[in-house]
């Protein structure tokens, strides 16, 4: 088997630098931007040298010490996705580091758990398709977007204060159960499909705010799990498709407008007047097939008596 090339060395003969505007601190002219993107860069030192940039995008490399980057206090976008990092300690510092950055993607990379990030300017962070089996995230109070797609997650519980979190992906992952994202009050989008949940028991009263969410592929056997999602009072949007009770109704969005009565779309399916009016008969079947049930269970403990 060849042996694979060794990583590039970042040089400015490999960058493409653009955007040339004003300083920060309006004492003259340099590039905002670089790029590098699928060159097999590795080692990153040379980029040290361009103090005054605010958008990186190094995507597609075989990158591993992020070390260099930390000293670009200009930065507002920095993509990372696709590289060999297993690592972020070397950001860290007592001083600030990136006190501008607001966008950050880390998606396809080795790291296999996320400490705290001292970067109180941050709204999205993207670590999708990692090995991340815990996280200790909180603190950020501007984060809107965060992606944790993908992982090996198991629990929630370390994400901690997120009081602008909109949207939270946390698809693909080991996820039993929904601890810890209670403090996510702002929360409107929650993607959770291809985890373990056999129920979704939630601090679902803290996510008022919450108006799409998709458990799909999961591991719900029946509907009654959605039940809990009244709590939820701006629900409109929920997927469930690929979870095993979808098998045995004969039409998911009636199914779950009984659970929740103000959904407006299931599956990607529009809810119409048909709809409604199944599901409402559906729901007084079932309230009839009860009081039949509650009624013999009656009969026959009396009779035992």
């Amino acid at each position: 088997m060849a042996e694979e090339e060794p990583a590039e060395v970042l040089s400015e003969p490999l960058l493409d630098l653009s955007d040339l505007g004003r300083t920060v601190d309006g004492s003259g002219l340099a590039f905002l931007a670089a790029e590098c993107i699928g060159k097999r860069i590795g080692p990153i030192k040379a980029i040290e040298g361009y103090a005054h940039l605010q958008r990186i995008d190094f995507s597609e490399n075989l990158i591993k010490d992020v070390a260099p980057l930390k000293v670009l206090n200009h930065l507002v976008k920095l993509s990372l996705a696709k590289n060999s990092i297993v690592s972020l300690k070397s950001w860290d510092s007592e001083e600030a580091v990136f006190p501008n950055l607001k966008e950050l993607d880390l998606s396809e990379n080795q790291l296999p758990t996320l400490g705290p990030l001292p970067f109180q300017a941050l709204v999205a962070l993207r670590l999708a398709r990692n090995e991340i089996t815990s996280c200790e995230l909180g603190g950020h109070e501007k984060l809107q977007t965060l992606d944790l797609s993908s992982n090996k997650l198991t629990s929630l519980a370390g994400l901690g204060a997120l009081p602008s979190l909109k949207l939270l992906n946390a698809s693909g992952n080991e996820l039993a159960d929904l601890n810890g994202i209670n403090e996510a009050t702002a929360l409107e989008e929650l993607q959770l499909a291809e985890n373990k949940l056999q129920a979704l028991e939630a601090p679902w009263t803290e996510l008022q705010a919450l108006t799409a969410l998709d458990v799909s592929a999961c591991a719900l056997e029946t509907e009654k799990p959605l039940e809990v999602l009244r709590q939820l009072p701006l629900l409109r949007k929920l997927k469930v498709k690929g979870n095993p009770f979808t098998e045995s109704v004969s039409s998911v969005p009636v199914v779950a407008l009984v659970c929740h009565w103000r959904l407006t779309d299931v599956d990607d399916i529009a809810i119409t007047e048909e709809h409604t009016e199944a599901a409402k008969a559906l729901n007084i079947q079932r309230i009839l097939e009860e009081r039949e049930r509650l009624k013999e269970e009656a009969a026959k403990a009396e009779a035992e008596g």
